[in-house]
C-alpha cells in the first residue's frame, strides 16, 4: 500500500484539530505583542489528536441539517486508509457524486476549527484565565513581562503557594485578578545594551510597545522619550547618592517620537514595573 495514501488520511484526520490547537496557541491570528505559547511541535500534534474526533463528530452531525443526501465522509476515510480492490471500487462509487459536498466538508470544518481556536484564545485572554490559572497560561513570559501582567501572575502564584483548599483558592485568585485588572496599570521601564561602533551604550525609558516572532521569542522593542550613555561612564564607588536620570548629565536624550530596537542586537535587557506616571 502506498505509504502516502494514509499519511494524508492522517493529515485530513487532524487537519481541524491542527488549525484549532495553532490558532489558540497564538500560531496565526494574534496581534503582534500577544503571547505566543512555547508548545514543541510534538505537543501542537497532540492537542490536534485530541481536538479532532469531537470535531469530525460534531461537524458530520451538523451537515445533516443540510446537507440530502449526506455526502459520504465515513467512505472518504475508508477509502484513504487503504481497502481491498472489490471494496475500493464500492466505496468509489460511494464517493463521486459527492465531490463539491466532500471539499466544502473539509474546507469548512477547518476555516470552522480555526475560528473556534481563535475564539477560545479570546475567552481564556478576556477573562483573565491564563493568569489566573497556570493551566491555561502560555509558556513563553516574554508578553507578560513586557506587559506588565508578571505582576498579577507573581500575586496569584503567592496564593497558589498558600496551599489553601481548592474552592478557597479559586476565589481568592479570581478576587486578586479583578483587583489588579482594576488597578493602575503598571508602567514598564526597559534598559537595554547595545552596541555602536567601538562603543556599547545603554539605552533607558518607558516601553510603548513590543513584537513577539511566531515561535514565541522577541523580535523587537520600541522605546519612548528614550535616553542613552555609553557603558564605560559608569559611576564610581565613591559618588555621590544616585541621581534621577532626568538630572543625571552623563544621559542624553534621542530626538524622535520613538526609538525601535531589534532583539537580535541587544545584548543585556532590564525590565522594571512602576506605577509612576509617565508624565
Amino acid at each position: 500500500m502506498n505509504l502516502a495514501v494514509p499519511a494524508l488520511l492522517l493529515l485530513l484526520l487532524l487537519l481541524p484539530g491542527l488549525l484549532a490547537a495553532s490558532a489558540y496557541l497564538g500560531r496565526f491570528g494574534r496581534g503582534r505583542s500577544e503571547p505566543v505559547a512555547d508548545t514543541t511541535f510534538t505537543w501542537s500534534w497532540f492537542w490536534a489528536l485530541l481536538a479532532s474526533p469531537p470535531l469530525h463528530l460534531v461537524w458530520m452531525t451538523a451537515i445533516g441539517f443540510f446537507s440530502t443526501p449526506q455526502p459520504a465522509i465515513a467512505a472518504v476515510f475508508s477509502l484513504l486508509s487503504g481497502v481491498g480492490e472489490r471494496q475500493e471500487k464500492v466505496l468509489t462509487e460511494a464517493v463521486s457524486p459527492f465531490g463539491l459536498e466532500i471539499f466544502c466538508y473539509f474546507f469548512s470544518i477547518s476555516v470552522v476549527a480555526a475560528l473556534l481556536g481563535g475564539m477560545a484564545r479570546k475567552v481564556v485572554r478576556t477573562l483573565g484565565l491564563d493568569l489566573t490559572f497556570k493551566s491555561f497560561r502560555f509558556g513563553n513570559r516574554w508578553h507578560y513581562r513586557m506587559s506588565g501582567e508578571q505582576q498579577a501572575i507573581d500575586m496569584i502564584d503567592d496564593i497558589d503557594a498558600a496551599g489553601l483548599p481548592m474552592w478557597q483558592n479559586i476565589s481568592l485568585k479570581r478576587q486578586a485578578f479583578r483587583q489588579w485588572r482594576n488597578a493602575q496599570r503598571p508602567l514598564v521601564t526597559i534598559s537595554v545594551t547595545l552596541s555602536h561602533a567601538a562603543d556599547d551604550y545603554l539605552y533607558v525609558r518607558f516601553l510603548q510597545e513590543y513584537e513577539i516572532d511566531t515561535n514565541g521569542g522577541l523580535l523587537s522593542l520600541r522605546l519612548i522619550a528614550t535616553i542613552r550613555r555609553k557603558l564605560t561612564d559608569d559611576r564610581s564607588s565613591d559618588e555621590a547618592e544616585r541621581k534621577p536620570l532626568h538630572d543625571d548629565p552623563r544621559f542624553y536624550e534621542i530626538t524622535g517620537d520613538s526609538v525601535c530596537i531589534w532583539a537580535r542586537d541587544v545584548k543585556s535587557l532590564s525590565i522594571r514595573e512602576t506605577l509612576k506616571n509617565r508624565s
